[in-house]
């Protein structure tokens, strides 16, 4: 998990430890590109795959220096990235619509990458309201979980509108029905809200509706016995009908579980988390925009009943994170434990 600002940038390596797999998913911002070719050594810039799970500047901005053959030596299998032309998918359809020129588009395009290849140049979404697998070729299992067609159509007039209000520009593609940054300060009384976690957790929150979040790609991946549950920043309501669907067991066992949207109340539920059976939570975030991680959230993980003891994995020591770890009571109360990087700019990285 690499400090990538509010966004995210993650990366898996997999199979035979001598000779690594890579996915990545997401960029974060600007400088988190930068950040991320001093973590790879140059042979290992190459990805089996790169998923762009959506469009919000904290996801996708990074990305476009990825695919700049100007500034990055990085090469691809292939890349899951859903761009306009995918948001009312016609099958037999060449043309790439109103945005055709829009930057990260362009860039696949011109340089004649690999996309989307998995989905036989298709959008990467749900048949129906059904998961799909995909496999890729080092043996990591992929079941999508968002989004479905629905999400993505959702997703296509603001794209539009924001796009022609930026000059094609999708670095400000669509935070419209975002919230509006707050003035933040340390959530200094989360030890002392009444004694419990449990009112704090039971608290009634709105679920979130921005398009560009429910069009995000979030998928469990599977090795070796081992699944972590990837959420980007995808609609709740979405996930939960995506693992009602899978026909697994629920609680859903997994090793690790990436928090959606950076530990927002509006994508951490109750009904979520329900789902989900584990003791290693990341959550990826500086806390700036939007003061994320919500303590709502962070208490309904922390309430979840649990086997073990719990570890949240923070990729920032930062005014929202950083009250987990100060009550020693608290901790062994919840029985949990937190982990932060080991120098400022560091990556967390979590061994399973």
């Amino acid at each position: 998990m690499l400090p990538a600002s509010e966004g995210d940038s993650l990366l898996i390596r997999y199979g035979d430890p001598t000779a690594p797999r890579r996915v990545l998913i997401d960029a974060g911002r600007k400088a988190t590109f930068k950040q991320l070719l001093e973590f790879l050594p140059e042979e290992e810039r190459h990805l089996e795959l790169f998923v762009i799970s959506h469009v919000d500047r904290d996801h996708i901005e990074g990305a476009l220096e990825a695919l700049d053959p100007g500034r990055s030596d990085l090469t691809f299998d292939d890349i899951w990235f859903n761009a306009y032309r995918h948001l009312l998918w016609q099958p037999d359809s060449e043309e790439f619509g109103a945005v055709q020129g829009e930057k990260l588009t362009k860039l696949i395009v011109d340089r004649k990458l690999p996309w989307n290849e998995a989905f036989e140049g298709g959008p990467v979404r749900l048949e129906g309201d059904l998961p799909v697998v995909r496999t890729l070729a080092g043996g990591l299992k992929i079941t999508l979980l968002s989004p479905d067609a629905a999400k993505l159509a959702r997703l296509e007039p603001q794209w539009a509108e924001e796009c022609r209000r930026a000059g094609l520009d999708p670095a400000a593609s669509a935070t419209a029905e975002q919230p509006q940054p707050e003035d933040y300060g340390p959530n200094d009384d989360i030890e002392d809200f009444g004694g419990s976690l449990e009112d704090l957790a039971a608290e009634t929150t709105v679920e979130d509706t921005a398009p560009p979040n429910g069009s995000s790609i979030a998928f469990l991946a599977e090795y070796d016995g081992r699944t972590v549950f990837f959420g980007a920043d995808a609609h709740p309501s979405m996930l939960v009908a995506s693992l009602d669907q899978l026909g697994r067991e629920l609680p859903l066992r997994c090793d690790l579980i990436k928090i959606p949207h950076h530990g927002s109340q509006a994508n951490t539920t109750r009904e979520l988390l329900e789902r989900l059976d584990g003791e290693r939570f990341m959550i990826s975030t500086n806390g700036s925009y939007f003061g994320h991680p919500d303590e709502i959230a962070i208490a309904r993980i922390l309430t979840r009943p649990s086997d073990g003891r719990k570890t949240l994995y923070f990729n920032y020591d930062q005014d929202r994170t950083r009250p987990w770890r100060e009550s020693e009571a608290q901790r062994n109360r919840y029985r949990f434990d937190c982990v932060y990087p080991s120098a400022e700019g560091e990556p967390v990285t979590v061994t399973l």
